[in-house]
């Protein structure tokens, strides 16, 4: 009786066989070449999301900064083609807005004592507040009580994307107290 009991713990299986073992770490090892191979394409989809998304900000904070620069802005005179000189209400030093090169540029006169200087023109929105992001504006000009900003939109300088965000007219109706 001692012989039948040492045959069957011999022929009792307990785990897997090799080629079960083999076949179940093949399907792994394909379903994780699947998920590595699909990571550099969801990276490139998120940054193009995120490239859009930071185009309209920096679109929607360029509106902002003009309507706020601009709106209550008093002595308002275009001086040529995309160029608008005013004062600014809160600083009540003169300002200039102007178009160079599709970039919308800001200046400002300073009165050191008693004598007036202009300062260096500035890009209105840093280049490092885009982060890779341009700013361009075809055209900006005043006439009866309303500025009328022409071609606000917003390239890509890192992918070459043209036009991510845009906004053809912007009205900015003057109020003056």
């Amino acid at each position: 009786m001692r012989k039948i009991h040492l045959k069957k713990k011999i022929t009792k299986q307990n785990g897997f066989t090799l080629v079960e073992t083999l076949l179940s770490t093949l399907i792994l090892m394909l379903a994780f070449s699947v998920v590595v191979s699909g990571i550099p394409v969801a990276k490139r989809a998120c940054e193009n999301v995120m490239r859009g998304a930071n185009a309209q900000v920096l679109l929607s904070t360029t509106i902002t900064r003009l309507r706020g620069e601009l709106g209550t802005a008093s002595n308002i005179r275009a001086e040529g083609a995309n160029r608008i000189t005013y004062t600014n209400a809160e600083t009540g030093a003169s300002s200039r807005i102007y178009i160079e090169n599709n970039t919308i540029k800001y200046q400002h006169y300073v009165a050191i004592e008693g004598i007036g200087k202009d300062s260096n023109a500035v890009p209105f929105i840093s280049e490092e507040a885009g982060g890779g992001l341009k700013l361009t504006c075809k055209g900006i000009s005043f006439e009866n009580g309303l500025i009328t900003v022409s071609g606000l939109s917003v390239s890509d300088v890192v992918s070459n994307r043209s036009d991510l965000s845009h906004r053809d007219t912007l009205l900015i109706r003057v109020i003056t107290y």
